[in-house]
């Protein structure tokens, strides 16, 4: 309340909340201190933070690098050390791609369990809200105060995890265009996990490449939606990349919007099954370690969704770990997806106690 919130857009440039979104409040309930508000791609439409209104954000870990988005100013604050934890919202993956980005931990809650009341919307039906912190400690605390009716969260912290069965995907389209270094970071993952008590397992996956072409479609149709009055009187007050996704968006047929809100309960179906036979699946954040920011193209964020955005269409909850960093230094995030977010927590924990990768800080030169 009292905040100036743009949205990262030229529209809202001079908007003042008029009130806390509700998680703000929850947070505050619990004795949150909120010290600011942080850079993200415009309404929320990218993953790169190279926000055209209000300048870049930097990634912590090489200022060349983009911190992710599209909550990259809320990742890379907390890397940089200026707060404890963050929220982003997470529509395809804008939590997790920048907690991938920054080396830390972030949850995407499942679709609605999170209030979005107060929060500008991308996607009506994918939007969610979402912690970001170094620690799973440090995100459950969140959780707790973000979901005050809830049992809490921080009591499945050091629960077993002995016998859990993890699950790695076969599917070509996940590994045949991801980095070498991020298979060998999320293998060596897996295999300490198994190590440690875990079983471990190969899964086939439903069509995530469908998937997450399914999730595309939505989210930009809602987008549309959302701006359309904005869209059609001043559509020159967009950035390029803003305005070609919600071009795009009003393509879309009611018919192809239908089918693919169909898909959405046929591809969560279909998981379900696969959860029947694993209670949580392992695969990267992200195909790429975070790019240079002077080399962005008009594919890259398509690449940078493709293993998050199918996901979100889920509906499931997912967590972003740190799991080690490339030779050049930049921090990998192994993405965990489960039916309960207990699950993922325990997990989580259980590999932080494991590793030290969660405690590495960025060597900033200021």
């Amino acid at each position: 309340e009292g905040v100036a919130t743009t949205a990262g857009s030229d529209f809202f440039r001079h908007n003042t909340a008029a009130a806390d979104a509700e998680v703000v409040t929850n947070l505050k309930a619990q004795g949150a201190i909120v010290i600011g508000k942080t850079n993200l791609d415009e309404f929320a439409m990218g993953v790169t933070t190279l926000n055209p209104h209000f300048n870049a954000a930097y990634n912590p870990w090489n200022p060349d690098h983009t911190p992710g988005g599209s909550s990259g100013g809320s990742g890379a604050a907390v890397a940089a050390g200026m707060a404890l934890g963050a929220l982003g919202t997470d529509t395809g993956g804008s939590v997790r791609i920048p907690s991938a980005f920054n080396n830390l931990s972030g949850l995407r809650p499942p679709t609605g369990l999170l209030s979005t009341r107060g929060v500008v919307p991308l996607s009506w039906t994918l939007d969610t809200v979402g912690p970001m912190a170094h620690t799973i400690r440090d995100v459950a605390m969140l959780m707790d105060a973000l979901d005050p009716e809830s049992d809490g969260y921080t009591v499945y912290l050091g629960q077993p995890v002995h016998g859990m069965r993890i699950g790695l995907p076969t599917n070509d389209s996940i590994w045949l265009g991801t980095s070498t270094q991020i298979i060998m970071r999320i293998r060596e993952a897996v295999d300490l996990l198994a190590d440690n008590g875990l079983v471990q397992h190969e899964v086939t996956l439903p069509d995530v490449e469908r998937a997450t072409r399914m999730a595309g479609l939505l989210s930009i149709a809602d987008g549309a939606a959302y701006h359309y009055e904005r869209l059609t009187k001043n559509p020159e007050r967009f950035g390029v990349h803003a305005r070609r996704r919600l071009d795009a968006g009003l393509k879309h047929t009611a018919v192809e919007y239908a089918a693919a809100r169909q898909h959405g309960r046929e591809w969560r179906a279909a998981l379900r099954e696969v959860f029947r036979q694993v209670d949580v699946i392992a695969l990267p954040v992200t195909p790429i370690p975070p790019p240079r920011s002077d080399d962005v193209t008009p594919g890259l964020t398509r690449t940078l969704l493709s293993l998050t955005y199918g996901f979100s269409h889920s509906h499931l909850p997912a967590l972003a770990i740190p799991c080690g960093f490339t030779d050049d230094g930049l921090p990998v995030g192994m993405q965990l997806v489960a039916p309960q977010v207990s699950v993922l927590l325990r997990l989580g924990d259980a590999y932080q106690h494991l590793t030290e990768w969660h405690q590495a800080s960025p060597d900033l030169k200021l």
